[in-house]
């Protein structure tokens, strides 16, 4: 993996994908920026803010960049969704995903986000505040919605940190092993090149002419 990069609405998705750059030591982009940056297919890591379990950006970094790892950002506990996450962005069983609780502010939200966040909140938190066996998870989700705020934090990265310091090295392996395969093309298609080019050669029949009387002059010197 060679670097971060991330979609952020509110910030709350950008602090994460700066804690976890400084944690791990690999540079942190945007997705516009890490599109000029950075060559297609290099593998990355990406952090991307749910909304309707869809995780913005995601579907257009998948498109240009090689994604090892997803951190999805929403206001559900740290480490839930994960099933529901992979299957509504049809997220393939090789890459890794997890859940990050991040927050909600919804001064911060602006057009259509905006519009979806205020029916999803009205829904969902009537639903939450009539519940009367709420988990302490729910409790705090409801206290989002009504007050507001952030939970972004460094021990919500431990298990992605975990991961990546597990994996790290197999990446790097299959990456050179991807290389060497890319050079061992590069190499048969100029062997290729300069087989045709000797074809290329005998065809011509001057050349074939000048190489038949070699062999001749060869043959009567014996």
């Amino acid at each position: 993996m060679k670097a971060i990069v991330y979609t952020t609405n509110t910030g709350n998705t950008e602090k994460y994908a700066k804690l976890l750059g400084n944690q791990i030591e690999l540079p942190v982009y945007s997705l516009g920026d890490a599109k000029k940056i950075l060559k297609k297919d290099t593998p990355i890591i990406y952090l991307g803010w749910i909304m309707a379990s869809g995780i913005k950006g995601y579907k257009e970094a998948e498109k240009f960049f090689s994604i090892r790892m997803v951190c999805a950002v929403g206001m559900g506990a740290t480490g839930t969704q994960l099933q529901e996450i992979r299957d509504k962005n049809q997220i393939p069983l090789s890459t890794e995903v997890f859940t990050l609780q991040g927050g909600f502010d919804m001064k911060k939200l602006r057009g259509v986000n905006r519009l979806m966040m205020c029916m999803m909140v009205k829904a969902a938190g009537k639903a939450l505040a009539e519940k009367t066996d709420r988990t302490p998870e729910e409790n705090d989700m409801l206290e989002l919605m009504i007050h507001g705020g952030s939970r972004v934090s460094l021990e919500n990265l431990s298990e992605p940190v975990k991961w990546y310091e597990q994996n790290r090295f197999r990446d790097q392996v299959l990456t050179d092993v991807k290389m060497d395969n890319e050079t061992k093309a590069k190499i048969a298609e100029e062997a290729a090149r300069n087989v045709a080019a000797d074809l290329q050669k005998m065809l011509n029949p001057d050349e074939y002419l000048r190489i038949y009387r070699k062999k001749e002059q060869k043959m009567e010197a014996k």
